[in-house]
């Protein structure tokens, strides 16, 4: 069989996805602080477009007052205000070679040769340093760190027995220690609890992170009977006007263009699918919020029956996301309340599980099935098992357990 060979040009368009492509099309699924983390990035990588980033009165109280000084920082400031004389450079080498823990664990004849200065001068910039607060701060060694503590708490007593004791301490040998001493064995006891009182991270505190601040997506407002859903966005992105004067694009431009289009369409469209499916899910919850009522039973499902996406959709869209709703800010799953075989919410039957067990005899509490049983005296129908799961997920002991709890 004869094979022909030839050759034809065609002309086909492709998409080349770049990581900012790619991060947005999970854009549906981002709350809203990976979303400005992403459009930073985009406008930090991409030359041709810049972000206006809003931030509302809220979180600018919320950053303010959750940002702490580092210990750096702090010990910089008491340094400043102790009113002694100190070595400023010695002392900002010892503060800035601190690790994690607040220890200093420099080998000091290296540091005396980098410094080009004497042993004594740097022993007289770390006892400055161990001066400050916390106490046991810039100690060289954990026992050192006790020792600065025990002294800044004026237990030279303690200070000494640790240093001088310390496998009779471990053996808890309190009496040898109280022989050897000619002191009461009473006197080492309260010794002992100065040493215990005492902690090996003093300076734990300014290795935890501050809290985060959550961004809501959207605020629900409550005036004369309705309710108003306005946005929140995280910013901006806006591509450079000058990109227009330009008459033929290179390829590379061309490339940052459409990448930058692409991801603020990503963004146009998540923004739009939240608000859809709000408007939607506000709707079933809106006695909540204009009566104070329990929520309504709603689901993932019929959210999306409602409003024509794919239930996955709904999913990637609500999840990770919240509300602010007067002064506080509420996650949107919060919103979804499961329904019982009866048809009966699941928010109704928890508050009044609640109240039946607040208000029951403390001499003769509730069995679930006698719960189960005043439930349906209220017209909300549960199974005597699902009390108990319901009871368990409340942390609400059982009724022996709350009978013995009462009498104690």
């Amino acid at each position: 069989m004869k094979q022909n060979f030839s050759q034809k040009q065609t002309q086909k368009q492709t998409l080349t996805l770049t990581q900012t492509m790619k991060k947005s099309l999970d854009v549906l699924k981002m709350d809203q602080e990976e979303l400005v983390e992403c459009m930073r990035e985009l406008a930090f990588s991409n030359p041709f477009v810049e972000l206006d980033e809003s931030r509302d009165w809220n979180q600018i109280i919320e950053e303010t007052f959750s940002k702490r000084p580092s210990l750096q920082d702090d010990l910089y400031m008491q340094l400043r205000t102790s009113g002694y004389a100190y070595d400023k450079n010695l002392c900002a080498y010892i503060i800035e070679s601190l690790d994690s823990h607040g220890f200093f664990l420099e080998d000091q004849e290296t540091a005396t040769r980098v410094l080009d200065c004497s042993g004594e001068a740097l022993k007289r910039a770390l006892r400055c340093v161990q001066s400050l607060e916390p106490a046991g701060v810039a100690a060289t060694s954990r026992n050192e760190c006790v020792v600065l503590q025990l002294r800044k708490k004026n237990e030279d007593f303690a200070a000494r027995i640790f240093q001088m004791y310390p496998e009779a301490l471990a053996k808890k040998d309190l009496a040898g220690i109280a022989k050897a001493e000619n002191v009461s064995t009473n006197r080492i006891h309260q010794t002992l609890r100065a040493i215990q009182s005492c902690s090996l991270d003093p300076c734990q505190a300014y290795a935890s992170e501050a809290p985060s601040y959550i961004r809501p997506d959207f605020e629900i407002k409550v005036a004369h009977g309705q309710i108003e859903i306005v946005p929140r966005t995280a910013g901006a992105l806006r591509i450079d006007n000058q990109i227009g004067v330009l008459k033929e694009p290179s390829p590379e431009i061309k490339a940052y263009l459409e990448e930058a289009r692409f991801f603020i369409d990503s963004v146009n469209k998540r923004n739009k699918t939240l608000l859809i499916l709000m408007n939607e899910l506000i709707r079933i919850q809106k006695n909540y919020f204009l009566f104070d009522d329990e929520l309504n039973p709603c689901t993932l499902q019929q959210i999306a029956m409602r409003t024509g996406f794919h239930e996955s959709t709904v999913s990637r869209t609500l999840s990770n996301k919240y509300y602010q709703y007067g002064d506080q800010i509420f996650a949107v799953k919060d919103l979804f309340i499961s329904k019982t075989k009866g048809g009966t919410s699941k928010d109704s039957i928890v508050k009044a599980l609640r109240q039946l067990v607040e208000q029951e005899d403390p001499d003769n509490p509730l069995s679930d099935q006698e719960l189960s049983e005043a439930l349906a005296d209220m017209e909300l129908y549960v199974s005597r098992r699902t009390v108990a799961k319901y009871r368990t997920s409340m942390k609400i002991p059982g009724s022996s357990q709350r009978k013995k709890k009462m009498k104690k």
